[in-house]
């Protein structure tokens, strides 16, 4: 599973630029979009779906967890369960931002196996 890595390696991208007191234009921010994959809400990007407004925050509140056989396990209550349920807006009209970017790496071992060149983000300027 590449997920988790790919995350630490972004947040150890932001430790370095703050070690090293560099200075960027505008804020950073690592995001980790929530069951974007439908693993386990049954309706696949949720969260990047809030952030563009495609969905509504009471549509993904709502959502069962596929495996609770009695449907009361809802992903609002889970996040708030796991500590994760976080107070700034899902919105990418309610963030201040210069600019988004958005680097996907799950098909990285399809497009391997089928020899396709695969661009790899190493730093930026």
């Amino acid at each position: 599973m590449t997920e988790p890595l790919v995350f630490w390696q972004a947040l150890r991208s932001l430790r370095c630029l703050k070690e090293n007191n560099h200075h960027t234009h505008a804020p950073l921010a690592v995001i980790n979009w929530t069951n974007e994959e439908d693993a386990r809400f049954n309706t696949g990007m949720i969260t990047s779906g809030l952030w563009s407004g495609r969905k509504s925050l009471e549509f993904a509140d709502g959502l069962r967890a596929a495996e609770d056989k009695t449907r009361e396990t809802r992903l609002k209550s889970e996040l708030d369960r796991i500590t994760y349920l976080g107070s700034v807006p899902v919105s990418s009209q309610a963030t201040r931002k210069a600019h988004t970017s958005s680097f996907i790496f799950e098909q990285v071992p399809v497009l391997e196996d089928e020899n396709n060149k695969v661009g790899v983000f190493t730093g930026w300027s």
